[in-house]
């Protein structure tokens, strides 16, 4: 089941899914003592994205680092990043551009 189903109806959507089909095995978590993680690749997905709707068009890239997972010392946990690209981006997020006042120096 994907994780947007946990979600309640409310314009939410799952970035790193948006990149990797649900039926995909997707992990963000391992238990940290057991040494053959990768081997098994059993774990959970712990570590999400969420993201409005009107950004969906902005996403480009979600990315599992997995291979964090074995560096030293070892973490549970590893890093999810979603890449967007704001010219996809809906307009007005992140506040709105102001002239400078005018009083401002260049």
């Amino acid at each position: 089941m994907s994780a947007n189903n946990l979600i309640p109806a409310g314009g939410r959507a799952d970035a790193v899914r948006l990149k990797h089909p649900d039926d995909e095995p997707l992990f963000t978590w391992w238990v940290y003592w057991a040494e053959v993680w990768g081997a098994v690749n059993k774990g959970r997905r712990l570590d999400h994205i969420w993201i409005y709707e009107n950004l969906k068009p902005a996403v480009q890239a979600a990315e599992v680092f997995e291979d964090a997972r074995s560096w030293g010392p070892p973490s549970d946990h590893v890093p999810v990043i979603v890449t967007l690209d704001a010219a996809h981006a809906p307009r007005g997020l992140g506040g709105t551009r102001r002239a400078p006042s005018p009083g401002f120096a260049h």
